[in-house]
C-alpha cells in the first residue's frame, strides 16, 4: 500500500487505487459522525479563485449564496498557481485554461496557464468564455488620438498582465496589427492592477469581460472598440470526481454554475457596449 522513503510515505499505485475506491464511503461515515456529534455544526467548503475574479464576480455573490445556503460555510483562497487537488486542502476552484482534450484555434490569443498540477481524477465544468476587451479611461480618450480601429491603439502605452504575455500580442494580431519591441508597455502582476493603471491614465488595459462587466459601473473606462475577442481559454469550474457529489460541494457548485449561466446571458446582451454607450 505504501513506499517508505527516507522521510516520508508515499501511496503505491495499488494504494492510490484503493483509497479512491474507499474514500467516498469514509467520507460519508465521518459526515454521519459529525451530525451526531455536533449537529449545529455548518458543512464547509474551500474554494479557490483567481484575485480579480474573486474580488470583481464572486464576492458580490456570495453574500446571495449564504443568505440562501446559511448551513454551508464557503472559505475562499486567492491564487493563480495550479490547484493542487492532490493535497485536500482545495475542494473547489476557479481556473483559466483548456482542460485536456480541448481543442483550440491556434489563432486565438493563448492562455499559457496551468490550471492543476494533475488533472487524474479532477472534473472541469465549464463557466463562461474568457473575452478579451480594450479599455481606457475617458479622460486619456479625451485628450489623446481618436481609436477608429485596433491599430490606433499603439499611439497609447498598452498595459501588460504578468500571467498573460500573450494576451496584447495575439489581440492585435488577430485584428492584423503587429505588436513590435518598440510599442510603448508597461507590465503589471494582475488584472486588478492593470485595471487600477487604466483608471490612472496610464495607458490601454486589455481585460476579459467577465470582470469588466462587474466593475465598469461608476468607474471612469471606457471601451474604444465594439466587440472583444475571444481567447485560447475559457474559464472553468473545478472538483475532485471523488466529492463532487458531497453536499457542501454539489450545492455549491449548481449555484455557481447557474450564475455563470447568468453571466454568459449578460455578455450575449452587450452589456459592455451598453455600458461603454452610457459613458462616451
Amino acid at each position: 500500500m505504501f513506499d517508505r522513503l527516507t522521510r516520508r510515505v508515499e501511496l503505491t499505485p495499488a494504494g492510490e487505487e484503493y483509497f479512491r475506491a474507499v474514500h467516498h464511503a469514509l467520507a460519508e461515515i465521518e459526515k454521519a459522525t459529525r451530525d451526531v456529534m455536533q449537529p449545529d455544526r455548518k458543512a464547509s467548503l474551500t474554494l479557490s479563485v483567481m484575485p480579480t475574479l474573486g474580488a470583481n464576480w464572486l464576492m458580490p455573490r456570495l453574500g446571495s449564496f449564504s443568505e440562501t445556503y446559511p448551513d454551508i460555510e464557503v472559505r475562499m483562497i486567492s491564487s493563480i498557481e495550479p490547484v493542487n487537488f492532490d493535497a485536500r486542502e482545495i475542494d473547489v476552484a476557479i481556473r483559466v485554461g483548456s482542460p485536456p482534450g480541448v481543442l483550440r484555434d491556434k489563432h486565438l490569443p493563448r492562455v499559457e496557464m496551468d490550471m492543476v498540477t494533475n488533472w487524474k481524477g479532477v472534473t472541469a465544468e465549464y463557466l463562461f468564455p474568457d473575452l478579451l476587451v480594450p479599455v481606457l479611461s475617458s479622460k486619456l480618450l479625451s485628450q489623446g488620438a481618436a481609436i477608429n480601429e485596433a491599430r490606433d491603439l499603439l499611439k497609447y502605452r498598452l498595459i501588460h498582465n504578468a500571467s498573460r504575455e500573450f494576451a496584447w500580442p495575439d489581440w492585435l494580431a488577430a485584428h492584423d496589427v503587429t505588436l513590435t519591441e518598440k510599442t510603448d508597455a508597461i507590465t503589471y502582476g494582475h488584472f486588478f492592477m492593470t485595471i487600477r493603471a487604466a483608471l490612472n491614465c496610464k495607458g490601454v488595459a486589455l481585460i476579459p469581460s467577465v470582470i469588466l462587466n462587474n466593475c465598469l459601473e461608476g468607474m471612469d473606462l471606457v471601451q474604444p472598440l465594439k466587440g472583444d475577442v475571444e481567447s485560447a481559454g475559457s474559464y472553468y469550474l473545478l472538483t475532485r470526481e471523488e466529492n463532487r457529489d458531497e453536499y457542501a460541494v454539489r450545492t455549491f457548485c449548481n449555484w455557481l454554475l447557474a450564475e455563470a449561466d447568468n453571466e454568459k446571458t449578460r455578455d450575449q446582451a452587450g452589456g459592455l457596449d451598453d455600458l461603454e454607450d452610457t459613458q462616451q
